[in-house]
């Protein structure tokens, strides 16, 4: 992939991440569900972050008896 393209991929992928952001942020606040986000979701940021980079734990066993 060239250079400009990737670029403007990334452009493009962070123009719409913020967009869906400004639009959910506004739903969210119409539920009166702004705590949530401020005291719940945004601290654990750093952690689901590291979960996606890193991966996670999963015990087949225990996926197995859950079921799908």
């Amino acid at each position: 992939m060239d250079l400009s393209d990737c670029c403007e991929g990334n452009a493009a992928d962070t123009y719409f991440t913020l967009k869906l952001f400004h639009l959910i942020e506004e739903k969210i606040e119409a539920l009166g569900m702004s705590n949530l986000l401020d005291c719940l979701i945004m601290p654990a940021l750093g952690d689901f972050s590291e979960m996606e980079y890193d991966g996670m734990f999963v015990d087949e066993g225990k996926l197995q008896g859950v079921g799908r």
